[in-house]
């Protein structure tokens, strides 16, 4: 899963019916199971757009030290590539 399908999955699990079971009372163990997934599936998705904002510098970066003028786009585009592809040695 990616960033966006874990925050949809989180915010499944807190509108959705929180006990399939029909327990009389909130705060039953089917209904804590769900807030705790939904927790784990926020903090991946949270995780994920740490990751996303890391590679998105490191592009600004790219960008930044290229000269319009002179430079060659084609390396250029080559290494945004490789940084939006997961590369952690381009740029």
């Amino acid at each position: 899963m990616n960033g966006p399908q874990h925050w949809k999955e989180a915010d499944q699990l807190l509108t959705g019916p929180m006990c399939d079971y029909g327990c009389p009372h909130t705060g039953c163990e089917h209904e804590m199971a769900y807030l705790a997934r939904a927790q784990v599936h926020a903090t991946l998705a949270l995780g994920a757009a740490a990751g996303d904002m890391r590679r998105l510098d490191r592009i600004r970066v790219v960008l930044a030290k290229f000269d319009w003028e002179h430079d060659d786009r084609q390396l250029a585009l080559e290494a945004i590539e490789r940084i939006a592809e997961g590369d952690t040695d381009a740029g």
